[in-house]
């Protein structure tokens, strides 16, 4: 929860920028530690109406030729998170925020175009553009009557492979899911959850030569939309996303286990 002695009507919004990791033309990247890039977005704590939060962008590009990229893990995130639920105040206590915040998923991208003598060799990847609505106060603490949890939809999520050369990866799991905010009410029946819609997932190989190899077999994809159903008064929608998977022009995808 927020704190502080004065809490804002209005809670601000907060937006994910742009964060990038680029290696290209005979560059190298190597690290047995992990390597994270984010660009996450979370809204801020309002009595009345929380604010939204909104990814931004972020990825991890290995292109050209003589390129290596090595890490023991690497996780790439642009998640949007909705404020809301509770604020201390020392004076009055805990305080609900009425409205929760919307939460929208940004854009997350892994591109390998490196071709040739390059090296490309990641551990466990995850890529995270999830959204998550803000929750209007909370079971110990309701908020008023009409109460409404924040909306929530999932961002884009991409791994590409073109060029003739191997990349590899222990394990890849993507999440473009969203989960709308609780809504919890004085009187438990007039709490309105927010409505949940799904991203998008595409993983690809093409071309000529293109392997995307998963080493240790296993890729999880989720694009699910989930309203809410804490509070039980009055559930919004739940609506899933789209997730493709393809290998075209003589591109292969391999490894992938049951």
């Amino acid at each position: 929860p927020s704190s502080g002695p004065d809490v804002a009507d209005t809670g601000g919004a907060g937006f994910g920028g742009n964060a990038a990791i680029r290696v290209q033309n005979g560059g190298s990247l190597s690290t047995t530690a992990g390597v994270t890039v984010e660009a996450n977005g979370r809204g801020g704590f309002g009595l009345v109406q929380s604010g939204n939060g909104t990814g931004g962008t972020a990825e991890i590009d290995a292109a050209g030729t003589g390129v290596t990229l090595q890490a023991g893990t690497v996780a790439i995130n642009a998640t949007g998170i909705g404020g809301g639920g509770l604020a201390v105040d020392p004076t009055l206590g805990a305080r609900p925020s009425q409205n929760g915040g919307d939460g929208t998923g940004g854009t997350a991208t892994l591109r390998f175009r490196a071709i040739g003598t390059s090296t490309i060799s990641l551990g466990d990847t995850t890529l995270d553009v999830s959204g998550t609505g803000g929750d209007s106060g909370q079971s110990s603490t309701p908020a008023g009557e009409n109460a409404t949890g924040g909306n929530a939809r999932g961002g884009n999520a991409t791994v590409t492979k073109s060029g003739a050369n191997t990349a590899q990866l222990a394990s890849l799991r993507v999440d473009a899911s969203a989960e709308s905010g609780a809504a919890y009410s004085g009187s438990g029946f007039t709490g309105f959850t927010g409505d949940a819609q799904g991203g998008t997932i595409d993983v690809s190989s093409a071309g000529a030569g293109s392997v995307l190899n998963l080493a240790g077999g296993s890729i999880i994809l989720g694009a699910s939309g989930t309203a809410s159903s804490a509070g039980r008064e009055n559930a919004g929608s739940g609506t899933g996303g789209s997730i493709a998977v393809s290998a075209t022009n003589g591109g292969s995808l391999t490894g992938i286990r049951s």
